[in-house]
């Protein structure tokens, strides 16, 4: 997997709502001639022999997607409790367990991590929330296949994967309809609940989503992802101490969650409280090394606070996540103006408004030094 991915790189946009650090099985010949075989003889008789009521032949399972998942204790080392899209999923842990520590796969409702040897299987329905267990050291290598039934059809899922590439290519009105879509074959889908929420909350009708949040979280109370999105909504209202509430509900429910820690330090921040938004944010960065925006945000929160070598680190790593994204460069040119660094802020600004004309900030803070650097 390795050796493939240097070719074409880890892929981490697949999975549009809770993606992960993977590389498709068609990417690995040799894997995948080995996975061929064994899908026959071992892995359908296996899945079979787990959901007697459901599989009564084998041989009319249909996997539809299939990837070897990389879990890095320095870059993406967990995966938020979550669902998947098919009707049965597995996963076969690749290699030795000596090879990392933490990891497993937590199953919410029994509240433990199913831990595997190299070579062992687990498998289960795809509606079961669960997630990728952290690992804190180490490298944790699985394969993970999603399996549908031939002739067992779930509408209301088919109607949610649709809406959810819909909103992924920006047509929200469509979106919308193929989620309502999903309600109205299954009124109980949580999932559908919380993406229409989001849909509502993106069109500005934040009334409707905090309905459809409310009716997400009803369904099941420890529902998180439901509680972050809604405190997020929240905050756009300007009910920033409910925000700060849900917040801190949402994180208890799972501390492990980079972005309810997230979502919790914009909340606090926007209370005044910079002491507990800059341990939320540390908390988010601690969980997910890579998150541009928590790395931004901190950033422009320890130059308000003063802290311009912590500032200066932020912001360059943002930028260098987010290299197309002018307004980290704007920052970090406010923060090197603050240190003194003149010709480092003005290259800075210039890059800003090269990336986006429009950031009239950025032109203005060109200008402004340019005119007191009597440069032209």
């Amino acid at each position: 997997a390795e050796v493939a991915a240097k070719r074409g790189g880890w892929g981490t946009q697949r999975h549009f709502s809770h993606p992960t650090t993977d590389v498709m099985l068609q990417e690995l010949p040799r894997s995948l001639e080995w996975f061929k075989e064994a899908m026959p003889t071992k892995l359908f008789p296996f899945i079979a022999s787990c959901f007697p009521n459901v599989v009564n032949d084998p041989e009319s399972l249909r996997i539809f997607d299939v990837f070897v998942v990389k879990y890095d204790a320095d870059q993406q080392s967990y995966l938020s409790v979550h669902r998947d899209s098919s009707l049965i999923s597995v996963t076969v842990q690749l290699n030795p367990s000596d090879d990392f520590e933490g990891g497993g796969m937590s199953i919410e409702a029994l509240d433990t991590v199913v831990e595997l040897s190299q070579g062992q299987a687990v498998t289960f329905a795809s509606n079961i929330r669960h997630g990728g267990n952290k690992v804190t050291t180490g490298l944790r290598y699985i394969l993970v296949g999603f399996l549908l039934y031939e002739g067992y059809v779930e509408h209301d899922r088919r109607f949610l994967e649709a809406s959810q590439a819909a909103r992924a290519e920006g047509e929200g009105g469509l979106a919308e309809q193929l989620c309502r879509a999903s309600l109205s074959e299954n009124p109980r889908r949580q999932e559908a609940w919380n993406n229409l929420g989001c849909l509502q909350r993106d069109a500005g009708n934040l009334e409707a989503a905090m309905e459809s949040f409310n009716t997400s979280i009803a369904i099941q109370e420890a529902y998180q992802e439901g509680w972050v999105n809604m405190g997020a909504c929240q905050g756009m209202g300007g009910d920033f101490e409910g925000a700060v509430e849900t917040g801190r509900h949402a994180v208890s429910i799972n501390p492990l969650d980079a972005t309810a820690h997230y979502n919790l330090a914009c909340s606090l921040e926007n209370v005044g409280d910079d002491r507990g938004a800059m341990q939320h944010f540390e908390s988010a960065i601690g969980l997910n090394s890579f998150d541009a925006e928590a790395l931004h945000q901190r950033g422009q929160l320890s130059l308000r606070m003063g802290d311009m070598q912590g500032a200066e680190k932020d912001l360059r790593r943002a930028s260098s996540l987010l290299p197309g994204t002018g307004s980290v460069l704007n920052d970090l040119g406010v923060c090197l103006y603050e240190k003194g660094d003149n010709k480092g802020a003005l290259d800075a600004f210039l890059k800003a408004v090269e990336i986006d004309p429009r950031d009239q900030q950025a032109a203005d803070n060109a200008a402004a030094l340019k005119q007191f650097l009597g440069v032209k």
